[in-house]
């Protein structure tokens, strides 16, 4: 596989990790109608959504951050080599 290949996987990978973890974390924050039901229906308290929604934002930003600190880190922790 190709460098170039490579780098366009981990971007995409990359890319669609952290958006999936920014919209949860936001849908926490902004207390989305189904994120409400969820934590009444597990018997967690409602207050405990916004630091759970800061994390995964922040996980987000991580993701995307990590990788271009240091060039095939996520390629390495995902696939070894």
């Amino acid at each position: 596989m190709s460098p170039k290949t490579k780098n366009i996987i981990i971007w995409i990978i990359s890319g669609l990790l952290s958006l999936a973890f920014f919209g949860s974390g936001l849908s926490k924050i902004f207390g989305a109608e189904m994120q409400i039901k969820n934590f009444q229906s597990w018997g967690y308290p409602l207050w405990l959504r916004f630091p759970i929604g800061l994390i995964e934002i922040s996980f987000a930003i991580w993701a995307i951050n990590y990788y271009l600190q240091k060039d095939d880190c996520l390629w390495n922790i995902c696939f070894g080599q």
